[in-house]
């Protein structure tokens, strides 16, 4: 989770980036098995995700992107398996895995026309976060690793093409603020900031059939080998 919060961690968070102070938090999750084994697993699940709030952070001029771009990306990347210093592979997230399997089972997932849209407050909603979460990382999973996505150029374009468009809109609207005396208006960055979020998605999903893309990532998702549950 992103938290502009000093002190104590945001409820039910493993892990926080702290933009107002500039601070990466979180803790040590090590387990240990029946036999004595040591995992760090779920610690760096964490460092990962919060690591790339870090990045956007900067990044985008300090601009959140839609909470699925945000999130799920940040879930994306905590699959990574790094050995001697060198990126293995990126592999399906196992705190998501199966939330997002059940929901999809169950239709209990939110339709990508309205999630693509989704402003924190609406992705935090306490009744569905969880979902939203697990939906958010599996849509960045299906559009970066799947080979249906890799042979059609206007989902393989999504991506990139919000993040583009996400920088430049904002970037462009800034420069306008600063024109009008209005850079430290906190109200009109507000606005600008709304309005480069809806130029990204505008842009992104130019062409695509959201329909026939939700079916296709259901499809991908549900194929994903199951971790075993813990």
């Amino acid at each position: 989770t992103t938290a502009p919060c000093k002190g104590d961690s945001p409820p039910r968070s493993a892990g926080y980036w702290n933009w107002v102070d500039e601070e990466l938090v979180f803790y040590d999750a090590e387990v240990v098995d029946k036999n004595h084994q040591r995992s760090d697993a779920d610690t760096f699940i964490v460092l990962y995700h919060e690591a790339f709030h870090q990045y956007i952070h900067y990044s985008t001029g300090e601009l959140p992107p839609h909470s699925w771009f945000n999130e799920g990306t940040g879930d994306y990347f905590s699959g990574s398996v790094i050995k001697d210093g060198r990126l293995q592979k990126i592999g399906p997230n196992p705190w998501r895995l199966h939330t997002i399997k059940d929901a999809i089972r169950a239709n209990a997932f939110v339709p990508w026309k309205q999630m693509i849209e989704y402003e924190q407050p609406q992705y935090y909603a306490p009744a569905i976060v969880h979902v939203c979460y697990a939906q958010g990382w599996s849509m960045i999973y299906f559009l970066r690793k799947s080979e249906v996505v890799e042979k059609r150029p206007e989902w393989k374009k999504i991506l990139p093409t919000y993040f583009d468009t996400l920088k430049s809109a904002y970037g462009d609207k800034l420069v306008e603020l600063d024109v009008l005396g209005k850079k430290d208006d906190k109200d009109a960055k507000g606005k600008a900031g709304l309005e480069a979020r809806k130029a990204a998605i505008e842009a992104a999903f130019k062409d695509v059939d959201l329909d026939e893309l939700e079916e296709a990532w259901k499809t991908f998702t549900l194929a994903i080998e199951d971790f075993k549950r813990r």
